[in-house]
């Protein structure tokens, strides 16, 4: 078992594909466009028995309820971007993409080292949701919603510390035509990622999320309610 299954996206080197999978669940609610999900339609059939009482200041009829609801959506993406989203579109992408999913973690480095386009392909992520459900992912659109707005240019990523002391083995990765999974040697071929792994197991894969920061803080600090 590779360490960060059935975590659910909470270890960090899978947060980034975690954050845009919820960047586009919420998406796909935005604008009115939750009233046509399976998961709503107790509540937007519940709505048609609501009277219309239009606009108005003290209005509570149907339309004061459907504002309401897309009011709460746009409310709960724009506190995510702000408090989850851009948290970890920075320069924290480069040693978490590395211990990420391959193929984005592959098309990722591919980038930083030369700027090459993202491919649109498809790829299945496991443990985004509890249980064993699989997403499917465009590559391409992850890997541009992930970069567009880092604060972090692609040369200063380049000179991140990570790559340039694995420069070498991170080339072989991107070069590779098959993928390179680090955590599975039977993917290496005659190449020895030896420090990769190592790099994985010892240093991204430990690193915890936000609320494993906390957590962590609170423990060590003894901050636990006593009767």
């Amino acid at each position: 078992m590779l360490f960060g299954d059935y975590s659910y996206g909470h270890v960090s080197r899978e947060v980034p594909t975690h954050i845009y999978l919820m960047h586009w669940d919420l998406s796909a609610l935005e604008d009115g466009k939750w009233n046509g999900r399976d998961e709503f339609k107790p509540c937007f059939s519940a709505l048609k028995h609501v009277s219309s009482l239009g606009n108005g200041t003290n209005a509570t009829g149907k339309e004061y309820h459907e504002q309401t609801t897309d009011l709460y959506v746009k409310r709960v993406y724009d506190i995510s971007n702000i408090h989850v989203f851009n948290r970890w579109r920075t320069d924290k992408l480069v040693p978490l993409a590395i211990g990420g999913h391959p193929v984005i973690s592959k098309h990722l480095l591919r980038w930083i080292f030369s700027s090459s386009r993202f491919p649109s392909v498809t790829v299945q992520i496991e443990f985004h949701y509890t249980g064993n459900f699989v997403e499917e992912v465009n590559v391409a659109e992850c890997l541009a919603w992930l970069t567009e707005s880092t604060n972090t240019t692609r040369e200063e990523m380049y000179e991140h510390q990570i790559i340039q002391e694995y420069l070498l083995e991170l080339q072989i990765v991107t070069e590779a035509e098959n993928v390179i999974n680090i955590c599975d040697k039977l993917t290496w071929g005659d190449h020895d990622l030896s420090k990769l792994e190592e790099l994985v197991w010892n240093d991204i894969g430990p690193i915890p999320c936000h609320t494993q920061y906390m957590e962590n803080v609170v423990q060590t600090s003894g901050w636990v309610g006593k009767k």
